[in-house]
């Protein structure tokens, strides 16, 4: 006999607990890991569960019901060390139950990892096990992502038109949410981009993005005004290559809906603010997987609001404003009645005072 292949397989596939062959809400292709955070000039090193994927899935799942989030993850579920497993149930029962990809037999099958450095002021990220991203066409049919109402991309223009071309497959389509990698925001994938923008729904890059296929990027002396006005200048130019609802994501100076779409509610362009005013500065503790939170929770809202992306949009706020209060995702628990709280809060407290 020859040496024995890596395993690939799935667990659980006819689940009853998903409600398999049901549609779910949200499904997320961004990436899971576990990121190392180092802090140079500290000499401290620290592992959160990480990854564009799982912080949508988190943004989400503050406000859907556990069996409606999507989240897949690809490597050995013993490269997950115990104490994060809890937090993975909190946020998708449809990531260690039913739906990670298990794999054993080689180092390259581990859980993606990757390593964040803060030197002097300085943040440098990289994978330390770097691999292709998720297309739909890589799960089965059997798969809930295949069901899902709405569908985040965290990925190239390219890697995009690919799982674009099997959604044209699908007897219903979900609505497109495309969030650019930061690493694909390059002039030289400019041209790819205007080709996938009229097949997207809501097309999210942050405010830096925005400006990077183009080029543009900000100075240090610009100010909160300088930045509104260049966002709001170059959604036009966008709304010119095809892309009909666009949401930038902005930090402190909060998103930008500029939407052209009737589907998605009033035609029109509005700023709305971010949860935490600057008076408030001591909640934000780390903004890592703010912006990928705050869609998860645009997917929740639209969902609760007839697709109003203005209105979902301060459910996106709100589910940024859990994230960025402590490094790893939102504290999961109960009150006591029994309703799900995070951070010891009840998102639909934050959102009455949001609105």
């Amino acid at each position: 006999m020859g040496p024995r292949t890596p395993r690939c397989h799935r667990l659980c596939v006819q689940s009853t607990k998903s409600g398999m062959g049901q549609p779910i809400i949200f499904a997320t292709l961004g990436t899971f890991l576990i990121d190392n955070v180092i802090y140079a000039d500290e000499g401290l090193q620290e592992r959160h569960l990480g990854g564009g994927g799982l912080w949508a899935a988190a943004g989400a799942r503050i406000w859907l019901p556990l069996k409606d989030v999507f989240l897949s993850a690809r490597g050995s579920r013993d490269g997950i060390p115990e104490d994060m497993v809890k937090e993975l149930r909190a946020i998708s029962s449809i990531i260690l139950d039913e739906y990670l990809w298990l794999q054993t037999g080689t180092d390259s099958d581990s859980i993606l990892q990757s390593e964040t450095k803060y030197k002097a002021r300085i943040r440098s990220f990289r994978h330390l096990n770097p691999r292709p991203f998720s297309i739909l066409q890589s799960f089965p049919s059997t798969s809930p992502v295949h069901t899902a109402k709405y569908l985040h991309f965290c990925c190239s223009p390219e890697d995009l038109s690919t799982s674009l071309e099997h959604i044209s497959t699908y007897q219903t389509r979900p609505v497109v949410v495309y969030e650019p990698m930061p690493i694909s925001c390059t002039p030289s994938r400019l041209d790819a981009l205007k080709r996938v923008l009229p097949s997207v729904n809501i097309f999210s890059p942050n405010h830096e993005e925005i400006g990077m296929f183009l080029s543009e990027s900000y100075g240090d002396e610009d100010t909160p005004e300088d930045i509104r006005r260049r966002v709001e200048r170059l959604t036009r130019v966008y709304h010119d290559y095809g892309a009909k609802s666009i949401v930038v994501r902005a930090g402190a100076q909060g998103s930008y809906v500029s939407n052209m779409d009737p589907a998605f509610g009033k035609v029109g362009c509005s700023w709305l603010p971010a949860y935490w005013t600057s008076d408030e500065a001591l909640q934000v503790k780390n903004t890592t997987g703010a912006g990928n939170s705050f869609l998860g929770g645009l997917c929740a809202g639209m969902n609760r609001e007839e697709n109003d992306v203005v209105r979902a949009a301060a459910y996106g706020s709100v589910s940024a404003s859990f994230a960025i209060q402590q490094a790893e995702v939102p504290i999961f628990g109960h009150s006591e009645d029994g309703a799900e709280t995070w951070n010891g809060e009840h998102p639909r407290d934050r959102l009455r005072r949001y609105l």
